[in-house]
C-alpha cells in the first residue's frame, strides 16, 4: 500500500499525461476501503494546480464523497483550504465562495465538522 499511494500521489500532484487516469484507476482498486478512499480525495485536493478548484468541485459530486461524513470533508476541505495554499488561492474569490457556501451547507447538519475551517478563512 505504501509503494502504491507513493507512486499515486506522485502522479496526482505532477501534471503528467496519465495523470487522469491513475486516478480512476486508483478509485476502482480502493473503492471499498475507505481509509484509502480518503488519501484518494485528499491528494486531489492537495495538487498545487490551478484547475484544483474544479477538481474539488467534481470531488464533492463523486460518489466516494458523502457530505455526511468528517472524515470525508476533513479530506476535501482541509487538502484543498490547508494543504493546498497555491490551489486555494489561485483562484481567490471563486474558491473562498466555493469553500464557504460547502461550509455553511456542511454546518447545518454538523456544525462541529466545520469548526476545523474557521481558521481556513482568516
Amino acid at each position: 500500500m505504501t509503494d502504491a499511494l507513493s507512486a499515486f500521489s506522485s502522479l496526482v500532484l505532477s501534471g503528467a499525461p496519465q495523470r487522469s487516469d491513475a486516478i480512476t484507476r486508483f478509485y476502482e482498486k480502493w473503492r471499498g476501503n475507505y481509509l484509502v478512499v480518503d488519501k484518494w480525495l485528499r491528494l486531489q485536493a492537495m495538487a498545487p494546480r490551478k484547475e484544483t478548484l474544479d477538481e474539488v468541485r467534481a470531488l464533492v459530486e463523486h460518489e466516494a464523497f458523502q457530505i455526511n461524513n468528517p472524515n470525508n470533508v476533513y479530506a476535501v476541505l482541509g487538502g484543498f483550504g490547508l494543504g493546498n495554499p497555491y490551489g486555494f488561492h489561485s483562484r481567490g474569490q471563486e474558491s473562498y465562495e466555493f469553500f464557504s457556501d460547502l461550509v455553511v451547507t456542511i454546518d447545518k447538519t454538523n456544525p462541529q465538522v466545520c469548526t476545523f475551517a474557521v481558521p481556513i478563512g482568516h
